[in-house]
C-alpha cells in the first residue's frame, strides 16, 4: 500500500536547492521504498538530523517513467547515525534542474493482500478468484502477495488461505 507524504503543484528546484517534504519521518522498514515523481534530472533524497548537523544524501536505486525509487536499505546505509535518528526528509536538485509533484512511501504487500489495501480481507480472495477465472489479470506484485503457501502457484488453496486469514 502507498502513503502520500507530499502531493501538489510541481516544485521546481535548481542547482543545490532542496525542499522539505516531511516534518516527521515516516515509518520505514525492510522492503519499503520512498518514491519521488519528478521531471528533469533525478533528484537526491536528503535525510537529516539538523540537531547534530547530519545531512545524508541518497541516490535513487532506480528511476522509471519519471519516478525515482529509494529503498529503505539504501536510506539506512546512507545515514551515519541510522534512519531512526533522522528528523527531516528533503528532495534536492542534486546540482541539476528538477521538479517534483509527489513523494510517497510504498510498503511491501503482506501475504494475502492482493489489492494492496494494507489489510488481508475477503476482497483479496474475491480478486484472486476473478484472476483464476480469467476475468482480471493480476500484476507481478499482486501475484506474489497471493501466494499464501509454499507451492509457488496461485490457485484455490491460496483463496482459502486468504479467507482463513482475512481480518
Amino acid at each position: 500500500y502507498t502513503t502520500v507524504l507530499f502531493s501538489g503543484e510541481p516544485v521546481a528546484l535548481n542547482g543545490w536547492d532542496n525542499k522539505a517534504v516531511t516534518g516527521d519521518m515516516p515509518y520505514l522498514g525492510s522492503g519499503y521504498y520512498i518514491t519521488v515523481k519528478y521531471t528533469g534530472s533525478a533528484p537526491l533524497l536528503v535525510v537529516q538530523n539538523y540537531n547534530i548537523g547530519e545531512w545524508n544524501t541518497v541516490s535513487p536505486d532506480k528511476t522509471e517513467n519519471g519516478i525515482a525509487y529509494y529503498s529503505y536499505e539504501s536510506i539506512e546505509k546512507a545515514c551515519k547515525t541510522g534512519y531512526k535518528n533522522q528528523i527531516q526528509m528533503l528532495v534536492s536538485a542534486n546540482g541539476g534542474s528538477t521538479s517534483f509533484s509527489e513523494v510517497s512511501v510504498i510498503a511491501p504487500n503482506k501475504k494475502g493482500d492482493v489489492d494492496s489495501s494494507g489489510k488481508v480481507q475477503k476482497a483479496d480472495a474475491a480478486l484472486l478468484l476473478k484472476h483464476i477465472g480469467g476475468a482480471v489479470i493480476l500484476n507481478a506484485k499482486q501475484l506474489e502477495a497471493a501466494k499464501m503457501n509454499s507451492d509457488d502457484k496461485v490457485d484455490m488453496r491460496d483463496v482459502i488461505a486468504i479467507l482463513n486469514n482475512a481480518e
